[in-house]
């Protein structure tokens, strides 16, 4: 409690300032005459205004914090959108075997899934190499792609065979551009 003792208190009437540890003087000196109403009236201002002083203090100390947390967040997003509609204009059918079947973005991550018109058996894992080499290079070699993973995003392309089980998943992070 010693600090607010230095605080400046303007009387309303009079238009006297005088310092907290003064009115409390004034307080000893006549508690008579001074009614305990005001005194807990000017008591809450003073609380009120200490508190509206802290907010003031801790107000662009959390606007810093979103400032410094939130870039990475939003330019993901902002990618992850364009990556998304250029998606859109390209056909779905990639090749004569593999549909591109839709785009989910659950930050960090976007994946594109697709289906290839195969029985999972018919591709051997020599194929799936294949496939996750060239993923990984189309996805390295696209600037908009290579952007989202430099926002440290990740990429991820899923496949499913004819009957729509799960057959592979490549996911491309910038560490793999290398």
């Amino acid at each position: 409690m010693e600090k607010w003792r230095g605080l400046e208190i303007r009387h309303g009437r009079s238009g006297e300032w005088f310092s907290a540890a003064e009115l409390e003087s004034r307080l000893l000196e006549r508690p008579r005459k001074v009614p305990w109403l005001r005194v807990g009236a000017l008591l809450a201002v003073c609380l009120i205004a200490g508190a509206a002083a802290v907010m003031q203090f801790t107000r662009p100390l959390q606007n810093s914090f979103q400032f410094i947390s939130d870039p990475l967040l939003s330019q993901r997003d902002a990618l992850a959108a364009k990556l998304m509609e250029a998606d859109e204009t390209l056909p779905k059918m990639i090749d004569h075997a593999t549909i591109r079947t839709g785009i989910k973005h659950s930050d960090p991550l976007l994946t594109f899934t697709n289906i290839i018109l195969l029985e999972a058996s018919a591709i051997p894992d020599a194929t799936r190499a294949d496939i996750s080499r060239a993923v990984i290079a189309n996805t390295c070699g696209f600037p908009l792609a290579r952007k989202f993973l430099a926002a440290e995003g990740s990429i991820a392309f899923s496949y499913a065979d004819i009957g729509a089980r799960p057959l592979m998943t490549v996911t491309v992070a910038e560490k793999n551009c290398f």
